[in-house]
């Protein structure tokens, strides 16, 4: 071999071994930044009604070595099945998860899987909630809220309508105050935070001396026609998101003609009918904030295993059509993410 093929063969196996010691280099600082899973199961995850939450959760892995998955549900028939859902990414290898859980009676179920890993719950608390950190609304205050809305929303309707009756003919809405007929939607009320929220509702509406005339749960859903026909109501209330639009469709159904409706909900649906004016008030709570805290605290518990319990209360508004375009509350119902 002639000296100058000797000095190129030379160079080439040079340039090689920098190249393979190089990638190899990089290979390895890939393998030492330690990234960690976290799985995130909600009810019926691909509702418009978790869009602020997804939103905070993406929001929050943001400068964290996280993976989020949030996993595709629909509606969870009952725990068993969500359960099944959580062993699932168990064993896929989630380090840690953020759950919305269909109902609270844990028992052994859920409390024996997550044992082993963090776990934060969101929307939703469980009786052992000093076992796990939740980040939610105070349930019963909500439904205090929502009690106060009716009120305050009747008593102007009904001022008007006194006003109106003195210089003509008295309208049905200027009866007693007491005298409004109430229906509610209450939800699932397997969940902790549902009956809270009827709790504080109903202490509310006593408050103010109006007794409901039925509650359907859940369960009840194909009978609000019929509870309707039998004894129609003036205000429909509604609890979570679901039962809001459920009754805008029944509402709808009927010409657009019957209750008034008031209830928790932030969906692109639930807004557009505020803002229509078929929905006179809806409770939003701050899920954007819920959904950012939720990986902010998971992450420290996976980071620190021993990390304490904390239970996060986050914040909500009361929205109408008069202020459904003030700056706050577009900070909570259209969060933008910077």
């Amino acid at each position: 071999m002639s000296k100058n093929k000797w000095y190129m063969a030379l160079l080439i196996a040079l340039i090689l071994m920098v190249i393979f010691y190089v990638s190899n280099g990089m290979l390895s600082s890939g393998k030492r930044e330690e990234y960690h899973s976290i799985s995130v199961i909600l009810e019926d995850s691909g509702n418009d009604r978790w869009n602020a939450f997804k939103e905070g959760l993406d929001q929050g892995v943001e400068g964290r070595k996280v993976y989020l998955n949030v996993v595709s549900t629909g509606e969870f028939l009952n725990l068993e099945e969500e359960c099944s859902f959580i062993s699932r990414e168990l064993e896929n290898g989630a380090d840690g998860l953020i759950v919305d859980l269909c109902a609270d009676d844990v028992n052994s179920i859920f409390e024996g899987m997550a044992s082993s890993k963090p776990v934060v719950l969101v929307e939703n608390g469980i009786q052992s909630e000093k076992l796990y950190t939740t980040v939610t609304p105070d349930q019963y205050r909500l439904g205090e809220a929502i009690g106060e809305a009716v009120l305050a929303a009747e008593k102007g309707t009904k001022e008007q309508s006194t006003a109106e009756g003195e210089s003509g003919a008295r309208t049905e809405e200027a009866e007693d105050f007491a005298d409004i007929s109430v229906g509610i939607l209450a939800g699932n009320q397997e969940k902790l935070s549902q009956r809270q929220r009827l709790e504080g509702l109903l202490a509310s509406l006593s408050a103010g001396g109006v007794t409901a005339d039925w509650t359907l749960t859940r369960e009840d859903k194909g009978s609000l026609a019929y509870y309707y026909l039998k004894n129609p109501v003036d205000v429909l209330i509604t609890l979570d998101n679901d039962e809001t639009e459920w009754a805008v469709d029944y509402l709808l159904e009927r010409g657009g003609k019957g209750f008034r409706i008031y209830g928790e909900g932030r969906s692109e649906k639930a807004v557009y009918y505020l803002d229509k004016g078929m929905i006179r008030a809806l409770i939003v709570p701050n899920e954007f904030y819920m959904g950012y805290q939720s990986v902010e605290l998971l992450a420290q518990k996976i980071k620190f295993f021993t990390s304490p319990v904390e239970n996060e209360e986050v914040d909500f508004l009361t929205v109408t059509g008069e202020n459904l375009y003030d700056k706050a509350v577009e900070k909570i119902l259209f969060p933008v993410m910077r």
